[in-house]
């Protein structure tokens, strides 16, 4: 294995999960969902990561969405970004009506839970997409990451090496999330 792979990857996968499980001392992320549905990390113990705990991350769709349905609940992540100071407790990046429930992170470099695309809908303006003209009134059609929801998380001793990011912190997501 390569010192960038994560300690448990899923790509294209339906209906997994990892749960119940303790998870320490990786290189890199520990656990990463890519391009998933109905994908579940729950009741895991996540401690001395190398880079983010949990990701749930999905190829750009250019607003179609596809990978839904992931849930990340009940777990406790503590000290992650030990080697990659940018790293989070969790992280949605394009993905569309998760839940995000009942997690103790603590002991961040960076944010707790960041949830987004990493691109700005603006910078579409102007530009096709799936045939249609976007506008500054159509911009957030093109956009993933929507419809998640992120509640009752508990989140202490974080952003502790940077000075841009917050405990729970959006960049670039879509329309109808709740936090």
């Amino acid at each position: 294995r390569a010192a960038s792979d994560p300690a448990i990857n899923f790509q294209y996968a339906e209906s997994c999960a990892i749960r119940n499980s303790e998870i320490l001392m990786t290189g890199n992320d520990a656990i990463v969902f890519n391009n998933t549905k109905n994908c579940d990390v729950s009741g895991n113990y996540i401690h001395d990561i190398g880079a983010v705990g949990v990701k749930l991350d999905s190829d750009w769709l250019d607003g179609e969405v596809r990978y839904t349905g992931n849930t990340v609940n009940n777990n406790y992540i503590k000290n992650v970004g030990i080697l990659k100071r940018e790293s989070s407790g969790i992280v949605l990046k394009n993905v569309d009506y998760g839940t995000v429930m009942y997690n103790h992170v603590e002991s961040t470099p960076r944010m707790a839970i960041l949830i987004g695309t990493g691109y700005m809908a603006s910078s579409f303006i102007g530009q096709i997409k799936r045939g249609k003209k976007v506008t500054v009134e159509n911009q957030f059609d093109f956009v993933n990451c929507i419809g998640n929801v992120i509640a009752y998380n508990d989140v202490s001793d974080v952003m502790t090496d940077s000075q841009d990011g917050g405990a729970i912190y959006s960049w670039g997501s879509g329309k109808n999330n709740q936090i």
